[in-house]
């Protein structure tokens, strides 16, 4: 599948997740290199938890363990007492994770196929 076969899929992707959420269109993917920034910012006066939580997931994602990032950043959004902008940061830092997966499996990446694979399959 080419990346460009891929983008109507991700965009279904993107609107199923955010169905329901109000007026407001989904939030887009950023680039898996300003989701560490992203994160910080949104979470630098969270509780310890929560803190801790997108810590993880930034240092995952810079690290390009994109399974545990998916797992961590899954977690952060079950944090009960996340502000809107957190819970749009969480959310926004998975897509966009779960995005480059699906592009690099698009263009041949076994890894990254085996991750998407493995996540459908706990779901």
């Amino acid at each position: 599948m080419t990346a460009t076969a891929l983008l109507p899929i991700l965009a279904l992707v993107a609107l199923a997740l955010f169905t329901g959420c109000g007026d407001k269109a989904p939030p887009a993917p950023i680039p898996t290199a300003e989701v560490g920034k992203t994160l910080d910012g949104a979470f630098a006066n969270a509780p310890a938890e929560a803190k801790k939580w997108s810590k993880a997931a930034a240092d995952a994602i810079a690290k390009d363990e994109a399974s545990e990032a998916i797992e961590l950043l899954e977690q952060l959004s079950r944090q009960p007492d996340l502000t809107p902008e957190q819970r749009s940061a969480a959310a926004v830092s998975s897509l966009s994770v779960r995005t480059k997966l699906m592009v690099d499996a698009a263009k041949g990446d076994k890894k990254a196929q085996a991750i998407l694979d493995e996540q459908r399959a706990r779901k």
